[in-house]
């Protein structure tokens, strides 16, 4: 993803795209040039038309809707990309998944040579073998350390393989390295040196660069890197897309990545107008202003300043609470003050109810940062009981009471309590609508489940409803070849609807 060091939301352009890149003279006198990169996919027809690379003095790099053109539709594919390099995040995941397709492995095969290399079947391994061959003697060495230098190891072996890859049209050339930043962090200087003394123990000799240069692309990836999400939308892997990294961030992003195996694929989720920046999220969105900014100022080190950030109103109804008194909405000022009650004046907000508030915040982030007991009754227990006590505090539509409902809906799909996901799912509902886009994945998964969850419960009525709306969002975010999509298919003609409606006048009738 494209970082900026400046403390705002813009990046740095990248290669694998042809596009137009604007640049500012001394003069001021706009130079306009034209880069050509291979794509090696047939969509990047698709992607050359639809945006354009531009840099500019004010605005930093990115990529925006070509101005020629007549905006990009929600649904439209913007960028199809391969990793340049990737792996599977930890111990548990390397042992269960096929390491190049990231399929969960069944009966496997593993590489001749190094044995530490599992795959699928015989096509996956050979599919595997240029990218493998030149880290394949180091590569059980490389798989017990942690993900980034993990990572950092693959790029190091393949760029010894192909030399031109270290030069100035490299794939990583341009991108972003926050390598001063983190050096500067509390002990930035004796940790990094820690890990590449870690990392240069684990590598061949004669694939290690000079420290200077290890220490630029682990930069490059510490702020760059994308997390593999797996079709559940968990995340098992991380990886650096050249191509995608081009897009720059905002809270109110206008488009999202979607991975098939380790390829991503990023779409525009509402319409684009000729010459609009196009934005990618890098953090979830339901999330107040505080929390993002401190996200992206730890990970990705720059302050966020767009439009969601701004939006003072829409962050106070983030963080509204129960009158004390009447248990109507009340939302804080602008400088999270809880003033008075509009419906019954009620004003005694006093330390009290603040530390409350904060042990709330507190105890749900815990929750919801949980990993996942084997036993999911034992999970449905402390979520339960948790929105029990944020429920006598925090409004329905805090977003910290909205977080909690959607993992709760998920556990009790697992669980098959139906009902309870009906329940939660209904509560969960407006705040959606308050918080998140037309056409966001989110809400395209909450009318998934909340159809599976009517379906199961027996009305199809309601269910045909909710899959009509999932399968709407869903091909917007994902295409119709999204494995959730065709799921939503089936389901719509067990409740005796067509699975082949044309999606595409629904979708144009939201718009």
């Amino acid at each position: 993803m494209a970082r900026s060091t400046r403390g705002v939301e813009v990046g740095r352009a990248r290669g694998n795209i042809e596009g137009k890149i604007f640049l500012e003279t001394p003069a001021h006198t706009p130079l306009c040039l034209t880069y050509y990169f291979w794509c090696g996919l047939s969509q990047a027809d698709m992607a050359r038309q639809q945006g354009e690379l531009f840099c500019d003095i004010g605005q930093g790099r990115g990529i925006r809707c070509n101005k020629g053109s007549a905006g990009i539709e929600p649904g439209t594919l913007i960028v199809i990309e391969e990793p340049y390099s990737y792996t599977l995040t930890d111990e548990q995941l390397l042992r269960t998944r096929c390491h190049y397709c990231l399929k969960r492995l069944g009966n496997h095969v593993t590489c001749d040579s190094c044995r530490a290399a599992k795959y699928c079947n015989e096509e996956c391994k050979k599919a595997a073998r240029l990218h493998h061959a030149p880290e394949c003697r180091g590569y059980g060495r490389l798989m017990a350390l942690p993900e980034h230098l993990r990572l950092l190891g693959r790029i190091l072996y393949k760029m010894h393989a192909r030399p031109t890859d270290t030069g100035p049209l490299g794939p990583l050339n341009s991108l972003v390295s926050n390598v001063e930043t983190l050096k500067n962090c509390e002990d930035g200087i004796q940790s990094l040196g820690a890990k590449m003394d870690t990392l240069a123990r684990c590598v061949e000799k004669e694939a290690l660069p000079d420290r200077g240069f290890m220490e630029e692309i682990y930069g490059k990836i510490a702020c760059n890197s994308f997390a593999v999400l797996d079709e559940n939308m968990c995340s098992i892997g991380i990886g650096v897309y050249p191509q995608a990294s081009m897009i720059n961030h905002s809270c109110r992003s206008n488009c999202i990545g979607m991975f098939h195996g380790p390829q991503i694929q990023i779409r525009a989720d509402e319409y684009i107008r000729p010459g609009e920046e196009i934005f990618h999220g890098y953090i979830p969105p339901l999330l107040p202003t505080a929390k993002r900014r401190e996200k992206l100022l730890c990970n990705y080190h720059f302050f966020c300043q767009c439009a969601d950030c701004k939006n003072t109103e829409r962050d106070r109804l983030m963080q509204c609470v129960k009158c004390p008194n009447c248990s109507e909405r009340v939302a804080p000022n602008a400088d999270s003050i809880y003033e008075k009650c509009e419906a019954c004046g009620f004003a005694e907000f006093d330390p009290d109810f603040y530390e409350e508030i904060n042990l709330l915040v507190e105890y749900s982030e815990n929750i919801l940062n949980k990993e996942p007991a084997e036993e999911r009754e034992y999970d449905l227990y402390f979520m339960e009981s948790c929105l029990g006590q944020l429920d006598e505090t925090l409004h329905t539509d805090n977003v910290y009471v909205i977080r909690l409902l959607k993992d709760l809906i998920e556990v009790c799909e697992e669980l098959g309590q139906w009902e309870k996901a009906i329940e939660y799912g209904k509560r969960i509902e407006p705040g959606y609508k308050m918080f998140l886009k037309r056409f966001d994945l989110d809400k395209g998964l909450l009318y998934y489940k909340m159809g599976v969850a009517y379906y199961r419960h027996g009305d199809q009525a309601a269910a045909l409803s909710y899959l009509r709306q999932a399968q709407t969002a869903l091909t917007v975010t994902g295409g119709k070849a999204c494995r959730l999509v065709q799921e939503v298919s089936s389901l719509l003609a067990g409740c005796g609807c067509s699975s082949n409606e044309d999606v595409t006048q629904s979708i144009e009738n939201s718009v």
